[in-house]
């Protein structure tokens, strides 16, 4: 349950150009602390760092940057396709419940 809240979270922000999404999902604050997945945690990091540089954050571009950096594989493509075949979420009601549920994870995980 939590990888799909996790995909569902990503996926709406990475592939918001492709999407009819509030802009407010786009603003999201994302930890990697708030995650389970390693994989996910690494494309939080790549998105946050995008951000910093205003760079587009989309899937190719974040894709493209790791390639250049010589730090992608197929594993991460398969990984990746598992994030973005995942049904984004376009309202922010939504995607913020699901938002909370992550940061509930985070506060948990702290906590142990």
């Amino acid at each position: 349950m939590t990888l799909n809240i996790e995909r569902a979270v990503l996926v709406s922000i990475i592939e918001s150009d492709f999407v009819q999404s509030d802009n407010r999902i786009l603003n999201a604050e994302l930890r990697a602390g708030m995650f389970t997945n390693n994989f996910h945690k690494l494309i939080v990091k790549a998105i946050n760092r995008l951000r910093e540089l205003k760079e587009p954050v989309n899937t190719d571009f974040i894709r493209q940057k790791f390639m250049q950096a010589n730090r992608w594989s197929l594993d991460y493509d398969n990984q990746l396709l598992e994030i973005i075949t995942h049904q984004p979420i376009a309202t922010f009601e939504l995607f913020n419940s699901y938002y909370q549920q992550l940061k509930k994870n985070e506060a948990k995980y702290i906590n142990i």
